[in-house]
């Protein structure tokens, strides 16, 4: 079974979505999962290289957290509701990587959806061989496998 068909069926605009998925390995993003901050970190993104930012408002993220291999485990599901320049003001107390916070990113105001709450940490997709490709649309026919 493929992630959208799951998506599809609790009422997700597939045309929105964009699979994230956030590679443990890189320190600064475990220190956020570990210390429950994924959500601020995933708020935080540099620009693209035309300086567009990486999401669009109206978005839906699927978000995922590295598995073992080419693995991903579903965390949760997101809108874009806005973005900024990233400055101080957004940066949480107990955040450490001060500097994401300078300016030349963007932070993204996000809503958690309630779509497949009861999944959280338990759905395992296979994100493929390009796991060095953090995130994907789904509308450039790019779907996803449920391993588990």
């Amino acid at each position: 079974m493929k992630i959208s068909e799951l998506l599809k069926f609790s009422g997700v605009d597939l045309d929105k979505v964009i699979f994230v998925r956030h590679a443990l390995s890189d320190r600064e993003c475990h220190e956020a999962y570990t210390d429950g901050l994924l959500e601020e970190y995933q708020a935080m993104q540099k620009p693209l290289s035309d300086n567009k930012p990486v999401f669009a408002p109206g978005s839906i993220l699927v978000s995922f957290v590295s598995g073992s291999g080419t693995t991903a485990v579903f965390y949760g599901c997101y809108k874009v509701l806005a973005y900024s320049e990233n400055t101080k003001e957004f940066m949480p107390k107990s955040f450490t990587s001060k500097h994401y916070f300078d300016g030349t990113g963007h932070y993204f105001t996000l809503r958690k959806l309630p779509y497949l709450n009861d999944q959280f940490e338990k759905l395992t997709i296979e994100w493929g061989g390009g796991v060095s490709s953090w995130y994907n649309y789904y509308k450039n026919g790019v779907d996803k496998e449920i391993i588990n």
